[in-house]
């Protein structure tokens, strides 16, 4: 809020913890990914992946939350992108993040 923006530029939000609270709803246009946010949902796992991995935890409830979100909107896996592919100006999630076992794990979900 001290920067001028409205909030939290995210749609969801999952600490450490796994838990998850609601940033923006998500009927509202987000502020996110830039060139993106009109056609998008963002959501953010707190933490600095360059530095640390996700705790299984976390990834694991951003995997249930996006899958949750896939299913809602009728859409597949392979519309969700890490932040990287739609700005090319960042390495978010970061360089720790396992991408591979997060869309694994969303893979799976999508089953049940």
């Amino acid at each position: 809020m001290s920067n001028g923006w409205a909030g939290v530029g995210y749609h969801k939000l999952v600490f450490a913890d796994g838990s998850v609270e609601t940033g923006r709803p998500e009927q509202t246009v987000g502020a996110h990914a830039f060139g993106a946010n009109r056609r998008s949902l963002g959501i953010v796992l707190v933490g600095d992946f360059n530095r640390e991995r996700p705790n299984p935890a976390q990834l694991e409830s951003a995997a249930r939350l996006t899958v949750e979100l896939l299913k809602k909107y009728r859409l597949p896996v392979e519309k969700v992108l890490p932040h990287r592919a739609v700005n090319t100006d960042t390495d978010c999630p970061g360089r720790l993040f396992p991408w591979a076992e997060f869309v694994q794990r969303m893979l799976r979900g999508m089953k049940d």
